[in-house]
């Protein structure tokens, strides 16, 4: 969960990734947290099998620190 993603290619327009999740309730848990704070973001599938979190470009610093905190930490 989590990490620094890599571009993999597909457009979102306004949108960048801004986690990748293993599971699809791991990247729900992260986009409520995300949620919880005034970020709006959606989720979308990776090519390897991962889950993508994207938000709003000018949302995107803010939003990697929120899905880096330690969830214990909530």
């Amino acid at each position: 969960m989590g990490g620094e993603p890599k571009h993999e290619g597909a457009d979102f327009g306004l949108l960048v990734t801004v986690a990748l999740a293993a599971t699809t309730p791991d990247a729900e848990s992260l986009r409520r947290r995300l949620a919880a704070n005034g970020i709006r973001s959606t989720v979308a599938p990776g090519r390897d099998g991962r889950t993508r979190i994207l938000v709003f470009r000018e949302n995107a610093a803010q939003a990697r620190r929120l899905v880096a905190l330690d969830p214990s930490a909530e």
